[in-house]
C-alpha cells in the first residue's frame, strides 16, 4: 500500500516481509553499517521476513525507512531500524515515519509502540510522544534506551 504526499513529492510504501523492501535494506546498510559502524551481518535479520517495512521515497529513491512487528505483549508493536538518508535529515522525514507507523500500528490493533532508541536520538522520540522506560543499556555496541508510546 502506498500513499502519495503531493506537497513534498514523497511516497510512503508499506511492504510485508522482504519482498519489495530491498532498497530500504540498502538504506539501512548505508546508515547503520557505513555511517554508524554497526556490523553488516546484523542489519538484515529473521525479523525482516515477517515485519512490515515502511519506505518513504522522494523521486523513487528511498530516503527514510523503518520496520514494525508484533511484540511479546498482545497489542504492543515494536518499531525498529528507523533511519533517514544523511542528505535528507532535518526535513521532518523522521516525524513522517513515526506518524505513518503509528497509523499502521493502530490499523493492526496496537495499543502501544515500543522501540530501542540510540541515546543520542531519544530527544527526537520524546518530542514524538515516547517516554523512556528505565536506564540506558548497550545494544550492538551502542547505548540505547527503551521507549514506549501509548496509542
Amino acid at each position: 500500500m502506498a500513499r502519495q504526499l503531493q506537497s513534498e513529492a514523497l511516497r510512503c510504501e508499506w511492504h510485508r516481509g522482504k519482498e519489495g523492501a530491498e532498497d530500504g535494506f540498502a538504506l539501512r546498510m548505508e546508515v547503520f553499517t557505513y555511517e554508524q559502524d554497526f556490523p553488516a551481518e546484523i542489519e538484515v535479520d529473521e525479523v525482516d521476513d515477517t515485519a512490515y517495512h515502511l519506505i518513504v521515497r522522494r523521486g523513487g529513491e528511498a530516503v527514510a525507512v523503518c520496520r514494525l512487528f508484533p511484540g511479546e505483549e498482545p497489542g504492543q508493536y515494536i518499531v525498529g531500524r528507523v533511519c533517514v538518508k544523511k542528505s535528507c535529515r532535518g526535513q521532518k522525514l523522521g516525524l513522517l515515519l513515526m506518524e505513518e507507523t503509528e497509523g499502521k500500528a493502530r490499523e493492526l490493533g496496537a495499543h502501544s509502540l515500543l522501540l530501542h532508541a540510540q541515546v543520542q536520538a531519544a530527544g527526537f522520540y520524546e518530542a514524538a510522544g515516547y517516554t523512556s522506560q528505565g536506564k540506558a543499556f548497550t545494544e550492538d555496541g551502542w547505548p540505547h534506551v527503551s521507549m514506549l508510546k501509548e496509542l
